[in-house]
């Protein structure tokens, strides 16, 4: 149903986004500049909103990601606003605020906040928010023999996805990517 259809948001460094009323934060607004765009994102909101409210036992990951090159200078007025120097830094912030978007207009259309999951990734390949069911299959959770090798204990919940994402669903460690403090009910 909602292959194929993306959230659409205002480019974080132009400069019609950054002079608008919202100023930076435009780049994360779900009411982009653009109205056809405004009616697509509530459309698939509202899709996808409906789907989780038909099944409380499904969780979403929002994962929010950029296609910024972390090499390039970072854009100045992203830069003063985020009050950072590094293009990876900023982009991390840029993808944490678009998913963060997605998950607060998700709850504002009466999905659980504990149903739903925020990951990030600067500079990730595509600048996108992706949402990926989550299925509860066991009260596991993982332990650290160290911070670079996982593994599995017992008592918080792993996730399948299409296959197990036990790692991203606790940490995101492993490619980077970052996720928001998760309280995932018993």
């Amino acid at each position: 149903m909602l292959a194929g259809q993306a959230i659409q948001f205002d480019g974080a460094g132009n400069k019609a986004t950054q002079q608008s009323a919202r100023g930076v934060p435009q780049g994360w607004s779900l009411d982009t500049l653009d109205e056809s765009k405004k009616v697509i994102n509530a459309n698939i909101l509202d899709l996808l909103a409906a789907i989780l409210k038909d099944y409380p036992d499904l969780y979403c990951e929002c994962h929010g990601s950029t296609d910024a090159d972390p090499t390039k200078q970072p854009d100045a007025g992203l830069a003063a606003y985020f009050k950072l120097d590094k293009t990876k830094a900023i982009q991390d912030e840029l993808a944490r605020n678009r998913a963060l978007a997605c998950k607060e207009g998700l709850v504002a259309r009466g999905v659980p906040e504990p149903q739903l999951v925020i990951t990030w990734k600067g500079c990730g390949g595509a600048s996108k928010v992706s949402f990926t069911p989550l299925v509860p299959i066991s009260r596991l959770h993982l332990a650290y023999i160290s911070p670079a090798s996982p593994c599995i204990s017992h008592a918080s919940p792993l996730y399948l996805a299409g296959q197990l994402h036990a790692a991203r669903a606790a940490c995101c460690a492993q490619d980077g990517a970052r996720q928001d403090a998760l309280t995932l009910p018993p």
